[in-house]
């Protein structure tokens, strides 16, 4: 699993966003074929877990993008916005680059 801060900006409720990342599996990885997705967690008065993609099944040595679109609706301040590239293989070596939250403009 990787881990992204999301610090400044922060998120404003009533915008859209589209969150994206590239991924690939390690090229010595090639015995598994692991499902990676993007979580987005939220910390305010609670915290909320959004699934921002639908796993992915990723092979070694092919970059894939994964992208999906959030609309933030939560209207207290957030004290923490944390992206996760995560895989359902916990032994699953991957990367992750270009990644990006992005304000769609209305």
């Amino acid at each position: 699993m990787l881990l992204f801060h999301l610090k400044q900006p922060k998120l404003t409720a009533g915008k859209t966003y589209n969150v994206s990342a590239w991924v690939k599996l390690s090229d010595d990885n090639t015995a598994v074929s692991p499902g990676i997705k993007l979580t987005l967690q939220i910390e305010h008065a609670s915290t909320e877990y959004l699934e921002l993609t639908t796993v992915t099944n990723v092979v070694a040595g092919d970059w894939v993008k994964l992208s999906g679109t959030y609309t933030h609706s939560i209207t207290t301040e957030e004290s923490a916005a944390l992206l996760y590239v995560e895989s359902n293989e916990l032994t699953a070596d991957f990367h992750a680059d270009d990644v990006s939250v992005i304000l769609v403009e209305q």
